[in-house]
């Protein structure tokens, strides 16, 4: 009965106990130093009172809790709560204000007042509460309060119906019921005592159950967690995923979920890339067919040399060790020592051009990039083959031919050495490659003269053909001059000289010698023109079988001062001699009258213009005859004086009309004076319509009247014979100078006795030229 009312007695104060404690805080002031820290949370009784009896607390403890304590219970079967938190943080030196602590512990209230004492350093105000109720402790607070997710749970309590905020347990902390496990724990009986233990698979680390076994990637927090993968034991930071997972152990690399050997050097057995890690550079794991199976190698741009791996695709110029290294030059693929620096180097049968290592030495044909790699034929240069793809080939020079796989000059000079025609003539024949004295040189060909053109020597062809193109005359003759080189038609050809015709002789046609005079060598007539007219090439008197230029006797022509002068001239004909007058009766004489030479009857004689002859003359008809000429040649030279008198005249006259007219602002028509007669220009007054008109003159003036002396000679005789007893013969002319178109006919008469006055009106109509 007492047990019962006990337990009642023990509910009923549960709980008053359970609402006050749900109020009551006690405040405990500038608790100085963070080591005070340390205690903020849930503890146990023993923590409690570890903390009460340090120095951490800093002069701070409650006065006799303890001897309050074990008046009710031992302090082994005790489980009490202690709460402390940070309140007000401040920095200030002052004393820990006295404060009351109730304390409750299986339905009693214990109280007890704190001790102060002055704290120097920075002070931090804390709260502290303590739990103290056997094996139901809580923090007071309902669910609908409102729980701390940090550190509480929301329980149904068995106890008290309602749902309350308890404290999470940890590890190793009691447990039931009503004060529930961590996460991964669970309540378990240790030594007769319930706490909190960490569930299969997890492990207790720093308060907290982790989870243990994980394997390779997982996620982890602690080392020991990581056992699930031989050689993962570490938990890492990742980079990329950017937390803490299992990984491999050192020598170790990841393969898919197992950790594999690293560290491996070239040709080593391996799976993975990670695993080639001794060799700088080689790190590469790759399949040997020799050996069928993978292993490392040296990466992508390196090569293997005594089990290191070098660096490849090195340039001209740059450092290696080994000549496989130089592949990054065209053709610089050895490793020299230049200077005392190993270098990529040329091969020996290459040269650098540009930067690049080429081929030396190319004959005509290879292919080239350079001309330098053209160093097998002489005078050859790298340049593209336009008779073929265009690519670049080693070629002759400019200058050069190719010749049987040399290239030889071109263009020799006369007597330069040679070895093919070619040279000297390129493609022309006009000079050819002989052997003279024991030397190959140009020379002309055959039929080819070497001969000067306008300062310049060549070789040109001889005996040319008339009519063929030429330069000079030498090509045409060779030595004589008959033949020379003319242009015609815009083009040179050979022809004959001046002075030479292209004649036939004795069925050939050739170049002539023309223009022979008197007694020269001749071949055919048409030479002999050097002495007109009538000069004919036949034999000589006394050489028949010599044929010279002679005059034509058959035609009536006589040598005379290397002359032919024709013969039987008739009266009034020109002559030069006496001997050509001699076509009428031989009483001819060549005589001068007015600056010609006609055949005339000789003194002493008179011609019958009739019968053409000379006939015996008295002594004064002799004397007329000559009386008769001087008066014609009076008569003409006042004629012509007459004349130029009245030109003179007339143009002063016109001269002074047009200035007039000028003068009087009056318009005439006017004509050229080279196109008008002298007797066509007239004036004429303006008519009404103001024009002027040329007044037609319709008798012309003849200015080439000739004079007819065989007619005049002709009528004196028969007058003498018709009209002996009057003495007198008329002599009719014709005007000549001057005359219109229908003048008259004057008639005067010469009276050879002197018997008749002379008409002095025939002066002024005489014409000024004769012609016989």
């Amino acid at each position: 009965m007492l047990s019962r009312r006990n337990d009642c007695f023990k509910q009923r104060l549960f709980l008053i106990s359970t609402w006050v404690i749900r109020f009551w805080i006690i405040y405990l002031v500038r608790v100085p130093c963070l080591d005070a820290l340390f205690y903020v949370g849930t503890y146990h009784y023993q923590d409690f009172m570890a903390f009460v009896r340090s120095e951490k607390r800093c002069g701070f403890y409650p006065e006799n809790v303890s001897s309050f304590i074990r008046r009710d219970h031992s302090i082994e079967k005790e489980s009490c709560l202690i709460f402390m938190k940070s309140v007000i943080n401040f920095s200030a030196i002052s004393d820990v204000a006295k404060a009351k602590t109730n304390y409750f512990a299986f339905g009693a209230k214990y109280s007890f007042p704190l001790k102060a004492s002055p704290c120097t350093n920075q002070l931090q105000d804390v709260e502290m509460v303590l739990f103290c109720e056997g094996q139901t402790v809580f923090s007071g607070l309902t669910c609908n309060q409102g729980c701390n997710r940090l550190s509480e749970v929301c329980r149904q309590s068995s106890d008290v119906n309602e749902e309350l905020c308890i404290p999470e347990r940890k590890i190793d902390d009691f447990c039931d019921n009503n004060l529930p496990c961590p996460r991964n724990s669970e309540c378990k009986m240790v030594n007769n005592f319930t706490s909190c233990q960490c569930s299969e698979g997890f492990e207790a680390l720093d308060g907290t159950c982790k989870k243990v076994g994980l394997t390779l990637g997982d996620t982890c927090d602690y080392n020991s967690q990581c056992s699930g993968t031989i050689n993962a034991s570490l938990c890492l930071h990742d980079r990329i995923r950017n937390k803490k997972v299992c990984s491999c152990e050192n020598g170790y690399v990841a393969d898919a979920s197992n950790c594999i050997l690293s560290g491996l050097p070239l040709n080593a057995e391996c799976k993975e890339d990670l695993q080639c890690t001794e060799t700088v550079n080689g790190h590469t794991c790759l399949h040997n067919d020799v050996r069928n199976q993978s292993i490392c190698q040296c990466d992508k741009g390196y090569i293997e040399k005594n089990s290191s791996c070098f660096i490849t695709n090195r340039r001209l110029y740059e450092y290696c060790d080994w000549s496989e290294q130089c592949t990054g030059s065209t053709e610089a693929n050895e490793c020299k020592a230049i200077d005392g620096i190993k270098m990529c180097y040329c091969s020996e049968d290459r040269g650098i051009f540009e930067g690049a290592c080429l081929k030396v030495g190319l004959t005509l044909g290879e292919h080239c990039y350079v001309g330098g790699q053209c160093t097998g034929t002489s005078n050859s240069v790298c340049k593209a083959d336009q008779d073929q793809t265009g690519s670049l080939t080693c070629q002759c020079s400019n200058g050069f031919m190719r010749h049987n796989g040399s290239c030889l000059k071109e263009f020799k000079r006369l007597y330069d050495e040679c070895e093919i025609d070619a040279q000297c003539n390129r493609t022309s024949e006009e000079v050819v490659c002989k052997e003279k004295y024991q030397r190959k040189m140009c020379m002309c060909n055959t039929g080819y003269k070497y001969l000067e053109v306008n300062g310049t020597w060549k070789c040109l062809k001889e005996y040319k053909q008339l009519y063929d193109e030429c330069e000079i005359d030498d090509q045409c003759n060779r030595t004589s001059e008959e033949v020379v080189c003319k242009e015609k038609y815009q083009r040179k050809m050979c022809m004959c000289n001046t002075g030479y015709k292209y004649l036939e002789v004795n069925g050939t046609w050739k170049c002539m010698k023309v223009g022979l005079t008197l007694g020269e060598p001749c071949y055919i007539h048409e030479q002999c023109t050097g002495t007109r007219p009538a000069v004919s090439c036949v034999s000589k008197e006394n050489d028949a079988g010599v044929l010279t230029c002679q005059c034509n006797s058959t035609r009536g022509y006589l040598r005379y001062n290397d002359t032919c002068l024709q013969v039987d001239k008739q009266l009034y004909e020109e002559c030069e001699i006496d001997v050509q007058c001699n076509g009428t009766s031989g009483k001819e004489v060549c005589t001068e009258i007015r600056g010609r030479k006609l055949c005339l009857c000789e003194v002493g004689f008179i011609e019958d213009k009739t019968a053409m002859e000379c006939f015996q003359a008295t002594m004064m008809e002799e004397q007329a005859w000559i009386a008769d000429k001087r008066i014609q040649f009076l008569v003409i030279a006042v004629g012509g004086f007459v004349i130029i008198t009245c030109l003179v005249c007339l143009f002063t006259t016109v001269m002074f009309a047009l200035k007039k007219r000028k003068s009087d602002n009056q318009r005439f028509e006017y004509q050229d004076s080279t196109q008008i007669e002298i007797g066509h220009i007239h004036n004429s007054p303006n008519d009404d319509t103001g024009n002027i008109y040329d007044e037609d003159v319709s008798q012309a003036h003849d200015h080439n009247s000739v004079y007819d002396h065989t007619d005049d000679i002709y009528n004196v005789t028969h007058q003498r014979e018709e009209q002996k007893d009057e003495n007198f013969y008329n002599h009719i002319e014709t005007q000549s100078s001057f005359s219109e178109q229908h003048s008259d006919h004057y008639t005067h008469s010469y009276n050879h006795l002197h018997q008749r006055p002379f008409p002095m009106s025939l002066v002024y109509n005489e014409p000024n030229t004769t012609s016989v």
